[in-house]
C-alpha cells in the first residue's frame, strides 16, 4: 500500500509540473507590484509555488509568502525564501534560503523547491516553452533539514 501511494504521489507531482500556465495571474489573487509606475511588458512575471514562502528582495525584508505572482524590475534579482516542500517521499526545508538569477523585461518564470539528484534546487521554469533551469546550488540542506517519510 506504501508504494501504491508513493507512485501516485509521484505521478501527480510529474503530471502537475508538465504543464505551466502562460497567464500567471489566473493561479492566486495575491499579486504585487514592485514598481507600479512600470507596466507588466517593463517588469518580470514570477509566480511563486510549491513550498517556497519569500522573505527578502533584494535585501529589503518582505511578507509575500507563498503562492504569489510578483511583478519586479529586471536585472539581477535576489529573493530569499523559507523553504519546506516535499520532493517524492523527501520533505526539504530551511530558513534563509538565498536565490540569486538574471530577469529580462516581458519574461514569465516560474520558481519553486525541487529535488535534483537527491538534493534541493529552486526550479525556474519558463511556462511559454516549459524549459527548466535549476538553480543547483541554492542552498545547502540544513542540519536535519531533510526528512525521508517512511
Amino acid at each position: 500500500m506504501k508504494k501504491i501511494i508513493i507512485i501516485l504521489c509521484v505521478v501527480i507531482a510529474l503530471s502537475s509540473c508538465s504543464n505551466y500556465p502562460k497567464n500567471i495571474e489566473s493561479l492566486t489573487k495575491n499579486i504585487i507590484f514592485w514598481d507600479e509606475t512600470m507596466s507588466k511588458e517593463q517588469c518580470i512575471g514570477i509566480y511563486i509555488v510549491r513550498g517556497l514562502s519569500v522573505t527578502s528582495y533584494n535585501g529589503i525584508s518582505v511578507t509575500w509568502g507563498t503562492n504569489v505572482v510578483l511583478y519586479l524590475p529586471p536585472g539581477r534579482t535576489t529573493l530569499t525564501f523559507d523553504a519546506n516542500y516535499y520532493y517524492g517521499n523527501t520533505r526539504y526545508y530551511g530558513k534563509d534560503v538565498p536565490f540569486q538569477w538574471t530577469f529580462n523585461a516581458g519574461e514569465t518564470r516560474y520558481l519553486q523547491g525541487w529535488a535534483r539528484d537527491g538534493s534541493p534546487v529552486i526550479l525556474v521554469v519558463d511556462p511559454n516553452d516549459s524549459t527548466r533551469y535549476y538553480e543547483q546550488e541554492a542552498y545547502k540542506i540544513p542540519s536535519g533539514g531533510r526528512t525521508v517519510l517512511q
